[in-house]
């Protein structure tokens, strides 16, 4: 099994591309969905067949050619792809051998790069940040619930667990702003509690603190003394 830290990490650079290509997709796509009856006609017209012909024509050996290696590397793909599929424990280990050789090297070369693009980075994600509040708070919600001891993490969808209680603390029974919502572990982390959507309810964020680290029995038993 290859650890985690010798996997591939995404960097800042990776995530903007992906980000910028996906928006170059959507202008593409509205921009085809406003034009697509005149392109359409454009492209069944006379005279836009005869000169995608003359082009044909023109540069015929170049787009064989073309089509050659399109089909080539097609091929070389699928090879590729088999022989990762036959021998995947095998590149694992040597993907984690290189990791563990040049750890040193690509440390500072990330290093390098942080600093040199620092604000950039900074102003990047502080945006990302505002317009991913969910994914935001699931990193978090790991995190804190690794570091607690727990060992089960399953994927947590706060709007579906609000829903689901109905907008009501779970721990006073009264209304909760979507927008102050907290989620309080039933179970706690500490006790032992996993955090899965079975083990969280909604809270005011002023009951989760003075719910701490106790039990709902345990809640109810010091509210009633």
């Amino acid at each position: 099994m290859v650890p985690p830290d010798a996997l591939p990490q995404p960097t800042p650079n990776d995530v903007r591309r992906d980000h910028e290509r996906q928006l170059s997709r959507e202008r593409n796509r509205r921009y085809y969905a406003r034009r697509r009856m005149q392109v359409r006609a454009e492209r069944s017209s006379p005279e836009w067949l005869a000169k995608r012909k003359a082009y044909y024509e023109a540069n015929r050996e170049k787009l064989l050619a073309r089509q050659k290696a399109i089909l080539n590397r097609d091929k070389k793909s699928e090879s590729d792809r088999r022989y990762r599929k036959a021998h995947k424990a095998e590149l694992a280990a040597k993907k984690a051998a290189d990791y563990a050789a040049n750890r040193q090297r690509r440390v500072k070369l990330m290093q390098a790069n942080y600093a040199a693009n620092r604000d950039e980075r900074n102003v990047y994600q502080a945006a990302w940040k505002r317009a991913h509040p969910e994914s935001v708070f699931a990193s978090y919600a790991k995190r804190r619930a690794l570091a607690g001891g727990t060992t089960r993490v399953d994927p947590v969808v706060r709007q579906a667990i609000y829903d689901r209680d109905k907008g009501l603390c779970g721990i006073c029974g009264q209304p909760v702003e979507r927008s102050k919502m907290t989620l309080d572990h039933i179970v706690p982390l500490v006790r032992g509690g996993p955090h899965t959507p079975e083990n969280l309810q909604t809270a005011h964020r002023s009951c989760n603190c003075r719910k701490w680290a106790r039990t709902m029995e345990e809640w109810l038993a010091a509210q009633a003394v």
